[in-house]
């Protein structure tokens, strides 16, 4: 399942906001996202109040593990400052408008591209390493194969699976298992 970071405002309205984010984490759940929430710092706060760079510190960190961000309407100084870290990271920015659902298909449109990036970077270190082109430090060997084309096969594997609606939530042969092999894959573009 892809993690997503739900960047909003906070404080302008902190409990108002806080509901409208949960609202949204809860559709993404059901959707089969794994929401990451960071207006949940808001009930942290009430109980043992930190200073706002200490809440944006912990936002970023959250979101360094994330795989998309999806960005709420409206002005927000920490939002801009979480989005702007994503784009340092390379991680995509998904902007919500009023239609939750086109949101939700924007964020499935990243899954298929990782996918994709997958499938693109095993195909091209397979070629490379299949020619000789690479030297042999870029790859771990076992045996005669490369690691990297037996991941190439793993991950048609799972996108076989997922096409067939038949990729399991987690543990082996899951989403989790594609995102890990394409963001490994993605490392050594």
């Amino acid at each position: 399942m892809l993690k997503v970071y739900i960047s909003a405002p906070y404080t302008s309205n902190p409990e108002e906001n806080t509901l409208n984010v949960l609202q949204v984490a809860d559709k993404l759940l059901e959707k089969g996202f794994i929401p990451i929430v960071p207006h949940l710092s808001h009930y942290w706060d009430l109980l043992f109040p930190k200073n706002y760079t200490i809440w944006i510190m912990i936002g970023l960190a959250l979101l360094e593990g994330c795989d998309v961000v999806l960005r709420l309407p409206g002005l927000s100084k920490g939002a801009d400052i979480e989005t702007e870290y994503a784009k340092r990271l390379g991680i995509p920015i998904i902007l919500m408008g009023d239609d939750f659902d086109s949101a939700v298909n924007d964020i499935k449109c990243h899954k298929e591209t990782l996918f994709s990036k997958a499938h693109s970077v095993c195909v091209q270190r397979s070629e490379e390493y299949n020619q000789g082109t690479v030297k042999r430090d870029d790859y771990w060997l076992y045996g005669n194969k490369s690691i990297i084309h037996e991941m190439w096969k793993k991950v048609l594997r799972l996108v076989s699976l997922e096409e067939s609606g038949q990729l399991k939530d987690k543990g082996n042969d899951s989403l989790v298992d594609i995102v890990n092999y394409a963001n490994f894959l993605w490392d050594k573009l």
